[in-house]
């Protein structure tokens, strides 16, 4: 997989079967829209398969409430797990202003789509003032063909990132985890903390949040860590630790059961499994320390049984 993260930068080698969504969380109604473009590419003279969408940082409209499900890096690594071979995610102010037709030229132009791959309900050009009827017409002008991607259900629901951020908030990772077609996870650098667990016994790893993430229940998680491609069992704390007097910006404190190597600068994927308990203030850390070993053998007993 290939990410490119302005216009000018594309130059695609063939002809291209383009995916079109915002692909937050890259759940399995993302993943439909991304496989019907990828199913284009089999055969001596298949398409590219590509996903266009736009940067999600700070400039970008925050039109739900409730954050983003994963920043840029990782909703091109899911892209290119869905199977994508060029993930397209320029800033939303490079193509925020464009008329129906400019944005149909670029696609159709600058990009080489032959087919175009979208859900239903997508809307493009300035404001949304376009939808998958016009989209239609204009691709026909190119030559190119429209392909309409009927919505993916789980459980009699609509799969949809609002549902997903519902469960995340919710405390619900296993439903999150059908709907995302995998485990919830940060996927951040992990950086210095107070070191409190090590004096506690259990050494953790503590990871930010990015920038306007959504954000899952504050408490205690069965995890798991993936370090060097292997997933070790884990105890996550998602908040902001009450009990040592932190308080600061919510984020995730992990230990790895086991587990006692420095992984301070390295990137580190904690997978959320199951909701244990919520977070929660104690009198003592000692208290803490008594609270944090249960915690770990409930872990254990989920991720290992």
């Amino acid at each position: 997989m290939k990410l490119i993260q302005s216009l000018q930068e594309i130059h695609p080698p063939r002809p291209t079967a383009v995916a079109l969504g915002f692909f937050d969380g890259v759940h399995l109604g993302h993943r439909a829209v991304v496989g019907a473009a990828a199913a284009y590419a089999k055969g001596a003279d298949g398409l590219l398969p590509v996903a266009f969408s736009f940067s999600t940082a700070r400039h970008a409209p925050q039109k739900k409430a409730g954050g983003r499900i994963y920043p840029d890096e990782q909703r091109a690594l899911l892209l290119g797990e869905a199977g994508a071979r060029l993930v397209v995610l320029p800033p939303f102010e490079a193509i925020a202003s464009m008329e129906p037709r400019e944005f149909a030229g670029l696609l159709c132009g600058r990009l080489q789509a032959k087919v175009v791959c979208c859900g239903a309900d997508y809307r493009f050009a300035k404001g949304g003032a376009a939808g998958v009827r016009e989209l239609e017409e204009l691709c026909g002008e190119y030559g190119a063909h429209l392909e309409i991607v009927k919505p993916v259900t789980l459980g009699g629901e609509r799969v949809s990132t609002t549902l997903i951020r519902q469960a995340l908030a919710a405390g619900e990772v296993e439903k999150a985890a059908r709907l995302l077609g995998g485990c919830y996870f940060i996927d951040t650098v992990v950086r210095t903390g107070r070191q409190i667990g090590r004096t506690l016994g259990f050494p953790t790893i503590n990871q930010p949040f990015f920038y306007n993430a959504a954000l899952p229940r504050f408490g205690v998680y069965a995890a798991f860590a993936v370090v060097d491609g292997k997933r070790l069992p884990a105890v996550a704390n998602i908040g902001v630790k009450p009990t040592v007097g932190e308080h600061f910006a919510p984020g995730a404190e992990t230990y790895i059961l086991d587990f006692n190597r420095d992984l301070y600068g390295q990137r580190v994927r904690v997978e959320l499994c199951a909701f244990l308990r919520p977070e929660e203030r104690y009198d003592s850390l000692e208290e803490l320390k008594g609270q944090i070993a249960r915690d770990c053998e409930q872990a254990r007993l989920h991720c290992i049984g």
